[in-house]
């Protein structure tokens, strides 16, 4: 199977600028550096003495400041649709990497599969044995539930908001747990959940629910003199590879090549730092559900290396389509306000027809949609007194195929 090319994180941008040096005030740095550097070994020193008992480690964070950044970004591949042949015909695949909705293409038959897939949580930070925050490695973090919904094109609603699990920060603090990954879930427009799989967890140490058991782990960070571990392989890349020698931060996982259903792979764990020196930082997950890598540990003057990100999950829709089932029904006619209060009113109209079945109507009230409904006949309410309305309705079929609208009514609410 070819591979795509990765693409670097949209943060990136290429320097090639020339700087001129300045000398003396590269000095001073250092110097500022140093003075930076001894206070927070002497905080994180104490904190060993003391076994954590005053956690010290924020704020020699502060004065160090080298492990507190976590904006490196997790590769994702944004909202897209592709679509593919096999030997009984098209494929349209609608990919989501953040929340949006979808609607059901024209010509859609057979059935709709959904693959909901949520995010996984975050590497941890001086989690396991050892004594104070020192000569700890942090926990991988754990994958994000998969979760397959199968539903008949005849009956899957024309529309369905697709809701996205976001990416979750690694630790940042000893003993801390990666943030737990995010819920992905899909569901219609009046609301009812239609599929939805959790994410993975730190804190309880378990995968996200789903109904598929494909499952990951993001690689430990090294303890004292340890390698960190590799992430687990994704569908289509192995993990991201730990950190090999004092000081070696973990490898990110992969993300999934665009036009293809999976997951990303997990990230490696950073490794250990030397005698001296902070731990490396795991690497992020690879999109979509790769589990954050844990953190290497420190030994002595330094800090612990902050778990990587977990990946943001994502919501596949792959739909069969059909050429011969494109027609679309007719429009709605003879749109009548009946039963005005001043509130509202209830809307009928004549029915449209279809060579198939009309499953639903969109009805508009001045330009926005309002709701809808499978019969011919819609209440509405909360509108303002003494004001003209204009209804408009559309239909849809069992293939996804709509009508154009109806003739335009207006009406006007009692004073």
């Amino acid at each position: 199977m070819e591979k795509l090319p990765r693409r670097r994180p949209s943060g990136h941008q290429e320097r090639t600028q020339q700087v001129k040096v300045n000398i003396p005030g590269l000095i001073v740095d250092y110097a500022v550096q140093q003075v930076d550097n001894f206070i927070g070994d002497l905080l994180d020193a104490l904190d060993g003495i003391t076994h954590g008992l005053f956690n010290l480690d924020g704020l020699a964070v502060r004065f160090r400041g080298t492990e507190s950044r976590l904006d490196r970004e997790v590769v994702r591949l944004d909202n897209r649709i592709d679509t593919m042949a096999d030997e009984l015909g098209v494929i349209q695949i609608a990919t989501f990497g953040f929340s949006g909705p979808w609607q059901k293409p024209p010509g859609a038959y057979g059935d709709i599969v959904f693959d909901i897939i949520a995010g996984a949580s975050g590497g941890g930070r001086s989690n396991n044995g050892g004594s104070g925050g020192a000569q700890r490695g942090g926990l991988g973090g754990w994958s994000g539930g998969w979760q397959r919904v199968v539903i008949p094109a005849a009956e899957c609603p024309a529309f369905l908001d697709m809701i996205v699990g976001g990416p979750a920060a690694g630790a940042s603090s000893d003993g801390g747990n990666g943030t737990t990954g995010k819920t992905s879930e899909i569901r219609d427009r009046r609301g009812n959940l239609i599929g939805q799989a959790t994410g993975g967890s730190s804190v309880d140490r378990k995968y996200g629910d789903g109904n598929n058991t494909f499952r990951m782990r993001g690689g430990n960070g090294g303890a004292y003199g340890n390698d960190g571990t590799n992430g687990s392989a994704g569908t289509f890349d192995p993990g991201g590879k730990g950190g090999v020698g004092y000081g070696s931060i973990g490898e990110n996982g992969f993300s999934i090549p665009e036009a293809k259903i999976g997951v990303g792979s997990g990230a490696g764990g950073g490794a250990s730092a030397s005698s001296f020196g902070n731990g490396p930082h795991g690497g992020d997950g690879g999109w979509p559900s790769g589990p954050g890598g844990g953190g290497g540990a420190y030994v002595s003057f330094g800090v612990a290396g902050n778990g990587g990100i977990g990946s943001a999950g994502a919501i596949y829709a792959s739909t069969r389509i059909n050429s011969a089932r494109t027609t679309p029904p007719s429009a709605p006619t003879n749109l009548v306000a009946s039963a005005i209060t001043r509130s509202g009113a209830t809307i009928t109209w004549t029915a449209s027809t279809d060579d198939t079945r009309v499953t639903e109507y969109e009805v508009l009230v001045d330009g926005a949609v309002v709701g809808y409904i499978d019969t011919p006949s819609y209440t509405l309410a909360g509108r303002p007194p003494a004001t003209a309305h204009v209804v408009k309705i559309r239909a849809v079929d069992e293939n996804g195929n709509w009508s154009a609208f109806s003739t335009p009514l207006t009406f006007t609410t009692l004073a």
